[in-house]
Formats: structure tokens, C-alpha cells, sequence
């Protein structure tokens, strides 16, 4: 559920009104304080592919009333090299600070980095884990 609970205990906690929330949840916003997993690139490459759109207007959409800046903060898997994959991420977050730029981001206000490899957020042992590790994170300040 929205909150945090599962559907169940959202449920208890609720009542009926609770139960109908529960069964059609809705979709997060994304916007400060986001880990983004559906901003797709080519392999082995920082050129963001086309079905990635929705998700970067949903993120500039979210980022429109911003206070101070923003700083978007690209990650990778363990494959391949540490240096290799903490360029690829820092190239991969200029990327997507380029597009939410040219979605009507100010470009000063917004910066990017790469942390590679290095704070994964799953393990990397399976398609799975790393999946989860190549993300975008998005703060503001």
C-alpha cells in the first residue's frame, strides 16, 4: 500500500475504504528523494533509449517545483571494471540530467555524478540484483 503497510494490515488498519486503496494502488511520483529504475540505455552506453520518455517526464514533471537544487547520481551492477563502471555511471547520470534539461530543467540548478558499483542496493549475485543496482538516484537541497 501507499503507506508502506502491506495490503493487509493497510486493510485492518482502514477498513473497507482502506481495502479499495489497497487493491488499486497507485503509481509513486517521482521527483526528490527517487530511485529511478526505468530510465533504459543502450549497452554498454550512456544514449538513453526512446522507451525511457515516459519515466523522464514523469521525473521532470516531479521535479518542477524543486526547491534549491537537484543532483541526479547514477549507479551500475558489479560487471566489468570498478573504474570502468563508475564512468560509465557518472556518463549515464550526465545523460539523463541532459534530457530532464532539455524536458525545461534549468541547467544550472541541476548536477550529476557517478557512484559505479560501489553502494549497491541488492546483491549482485543473480540478473535480479543487478537489475536493481543500475539506477538513477535523485536529491534535492
Amino acid at each position: 500500500c501507499r503507506n508502506g503497510f502491506g495490503c493487509i494490515r493497510c486493510a485492518l488498519r482502514g477498513g473497507p475504504a482502506r481495502v479499495a486503496a489497497c487493491a488499486q494502488p497507485g503509481k509513486p511520483a517521482l521527483g526528490c528523494g527517487s530511485v529511478v529504475h526505468g530510465i533504459r540505455f543502450e549497452f554498454d552506453s550512456a544514449v538513453v533509449r526512446p522507451e525511457s520518455a515516459p519515466v523522464l517526464d514523469a521525473l521532470r514533471a516531479g521535479l518542477a517545483g524543486a526547491k534549491g537544487s537537484v543532483h541526479v547520481e547514477g549507479h551500475t551492477s558489479s560487471e566489468g571494471d570498478d573504474a570502468y563502471n563508475r564512468a560509465l555511471s557518472e556518463r549515464r547520470a550526465q545523460a539523463v540530467v541532459d534530457e530532464l534539461v532539455r524536458r525545461g530543467i534549468a541547467r544550472a540548478g541541476i548536477t550529476a555524478s557517478g557512484a559505479g558499483e560501489n553502494r549497491p542496493i541488492a546483491p549482485n549475485d543473480d540478473a535480479t540484483g543487478r537489475a536493481l543496482n543500475r539506477r538513477v538516484e535523485v536529491r534535492c537541497g
